[in-house]
């Protein structure tokens, strides 16, 4: 596919339920450097969503496309907490 470097798979292994089954893979995807993916077709969230599109017509499969976060352990799961603190109020 066209923005895709290369791809690593880990066959009977779901990082997302931490269990290793015959029926189940994990695969990373390396995409080109920015430099070379230059048209709209090529970003990120338009290759995710056509990863999405093909292999959503896989049958009898559950594929779920998702991003590493940027940072690793900062994602959307990855359960970030955050705290405010008003140092402006008088005690």
């Amino acid at each position: 596919m066209e923005g895709v470097e290369t791809w690593f798979t880990l066959g009977g292994t779901s990082l997302l339920e931490g269990s290793q089954s015959s029926n189940a893979a994990t695969v990373f995807i390396r995409l080109q450097d920015w430099e070379e993916r230059t048209t709209l077709e090529l970003q990120q969230d338009d290759l995710l969503g056509e990863l999405t599109r093909r292999l959503g017509t896989v049958e009898d499969a559950f594929i779920l496309v998702i991003r590493l976060p940027a940072i690793q352990g900062l994602g959307t799961s990855g359960g970030f907490e955050m705290q405010v603190e008003d140092r402006g109020a008088p005690a």
